[in-house]
């Protein structure tokens, strides 16, 4: 398809289409394509249309509805869909990739990794064959291997985006972080000017306020900043951001022992928690480009300019709740005699991509929220009416919810009043580690790169623990050994 598929005369025109002959596939079929670039729910319809009156309307037809319904997780008739595709096209990789990428969302993983060695076998690369293949090989725990392919990758296109990203999670996953960083930040070429660079990652452009155009400021690569003000700026998510915020001190002391002046661009809810980090070198932090900058850096980018990696920076506590907002958590907290209290997450934002693996229901956490003598606070978003349902099955569960809303602080607060934090692999994790809280990690079995291959512990966090499954998208066994720390570690005193 050209590049101006999303133009809205092509919405035009393909509404028409549909009108003027309702009972033909490609004007269905194309009219659906544009609504999925344009990531509107509306594209399944057409979709789901044009698949009723020919399947085999378009070659992509069953590729684009695959990727309709895994949008709305509708796995089910994913699969369905994927199975015919394959039927249809035994002989072609980009059908047998498809069904991989299916099956691993549905946590089949070996399942998915023999459709991926299926398509690599008919053609390594044929659409979508190499992210499977990759994705197979980490999911089934096979990580030297996902490694050594990534590599193969990297030879074969270094200027490749996902050879690039690939290699640059499996390097990282391995505990090699210097040349990690680089490579997973494809999309932030040195000649990329600020606005260039924020476009590309709308997660970030979303977080900022502007009050005009972003400006086409350079990117740093060294120059003299003797006069000059550097603009460092948060990307991609916030525990992603948290995790790497520990290097803002050698930044700022960088930029201040040469001449500059160092201005972070951070998002609202970390804002606070992020200026005492820089304003002993003079630095200063904002959530919209308020001051003017001569130079950008995306913060990752500056991950690997200042060689970030678990062993050049110890993983003791760097953040922390100003003293006003933790004497108010610990006087909202109860404290009877023998009560305990511990901070938790089994949730996390539906929209990331690894929520479904990630996410522990109601039905698993309850081994855990039934330990006597210890009460439980939600620190999962928005979750009243989860808490009301687990209080009325008699758990001993708060919410907070509606007081953690858009501040990190406050729950910063939250976990330094608390005797321990337990989580999920989520944003509050990462700030219960920064701020040294005591926490246990319930991990899935892969993994983000994040946290290496580790069943115990992780370097980036001194206080941290990690429970990892056993059995990827199993919980109950993980949940019940978590349960021990935690009953290990708080003996019931009452």
């Amino acid at each position: 398809m050209a590049n101006n598929s999303q133009h809205p005369l092509l919405g035009f025109l393909t509404q028409l289409a549909t009108a003027c002959h309702p009972d033909h596939a490609l004007g269905w079929f194309l009219r659906g394509y544009y609504l999925l670039l344009r990531k509107q729910a509306e594209a399944i319809d057409a979709l789901e249309r044009a698949w009723r009156i020919d399947p085999a309307a378009h070659d992509i037809l069953p590729s684009n509805l695959i990727d309709a319904y895994l949008r709305q997780d509708r796995l089910t008739e994913a699969e369905h869909v994927a199975r015919w595709y394959v039927a249809h096209y035994p002989d072609q990789s980009g059908p047998l990739a498809k069904l991989s990428q299916v099956l691993r969302q549905q946590h089949r993983v070996d399942e998915a990794m023999a459709f991926a060695q299926a398509a690599k076998d008919i053609a390594a690369d044929g659409p979508g064959v190499h992210i499977e293949y990759w994705y197979g090989l980490n999911n089934t725990l096979r990580f030297e291997e996902a490694l050594q392919y990534a590599q193969q990758l990297y030879a074969q296109a270094p200027d490749g985006r996902n050879a690039n990203v690939m290699l640059g999670e499996s390097v990282a996953r391995m505990g090699n972080w210097p040349p990690a960083w680089y490579l997973m930040q494809w999309d932030y070429r040195p000649e990329c000017s600020f606005s260039v660079q924020l476009n590309a990652h709308p997660h970030s452009r979303r977080h900022y306020h502007w009050d005009n155009p972003v400006p086409d400021i350079p990117q740093w690569t060294g120059q003299v900043l003797r006069g000059k003000t550097l603009c460092v700026w948060l990307d991609h998510g916030y525990g992603d951001c948290i995790l790497v915020a520990r290097l803002l001190p050698r930044i700022a002391r960088y930029v201040h022992a040469n001449g500059g002046k160092l201005f972070v661009l951070a998002y609202r809810p970390l804002a606070e928690m992020l200026r005492p980090l820089v304003e002993h070198e003079n630095g200063i932090v904002r959530d919209g480009l308020s001051e003017p900058a001569d130079y950008h850096l995306s913060i990752t980018t500056a991950a690997g300019i200042f060689q970030l990696s678990n062993n050049t920076l110890p993983g003791t506590a760097y953040l922390r709740a100003s003293e006003a907002i933790a004497t108010r958590w610990r006087n909202r907290i109860d404290r009877e005699q023998g009560q305990r209290n511990v901070a938790i997450v089994w949730s996390g934002g539906p929209s990331h991509s690894r929520d479904a693996l990630r996410s522990i229901s109601l039905n698993d956490i309850t081994p855990l929220l039934a330990l006597p003598g210890i009460t439980f606070h939600s620190a999962n978003p928005a979750s009243a009416r989860d808490v009301a349902h687990l209080q009325a099955q008699g758990y001993a569960v708060r919410d907070w919810s509606a007081e953690l809303s858009g501040s990190f602080e406050e729950t910063a607060g939250l976990f330094c009043a608390v005797d321990m934090v337990v989580s999920i692999d989520s944003a509050p994790v990462h700030l219960a580690g920064a701020v040294g809280a005591p926490t246990v990690l319930l991990l899935d079995r892969v993994g983000s790169h994040l946290w290496g291959t580790d069943d115990a512990r992780t370097p980036w966090y001194d206080s941290m623990q990690i429970v990892r499954q056993h059995v990827l998208g199993q919980w109950a066994e993980a949940v019940e050994r978590a349960a021990t720390i935690v009953r290990n570690a708080l003996p019931d005193e009452r």
